[in-house]
């Protein structure tokens, strides 16, 4: 469902993270972020600033990336790892 939604506005860092990997264009609410995920690319740091709040909701899709798959998934590895274990 998060890939599919045209923009996200969060708060939160990890929704940060997995919108930078699915290409979503994403509106950080807040001041600054520890973490780079997406930043400069389709996540925006609002600052809580007006002017870039409202240039992200003007055109959200212009923000929108290529989603980046990792190629290995964790959840596969711990999958095979668990196949494995008798």
């Amino acid at each position: 469902m998060l890939s599919a939604a045209p923009f996200v506005i969060t708060d939160g860092g990890s929704i940060q993270e997995e919108c930078a990997l699915l290409g979503v264009p994403t509106l950080l609410w807040r001041k600054h972020t520890e973490r780079p995920d997406g930043v400069g690319a389709n996540v925006v740091v609002s600052r809580y600033e007006p002017a870039v709040i409202e240039a992200f909701l003007e055109d959200p899709a212009r923000h929108r990336r290529p989603p980046r798959i990792p190629e290995v998934s964790p959840g596969a590895r711990a999958l095979e790892a668990l196949a494995g274990w008798r």
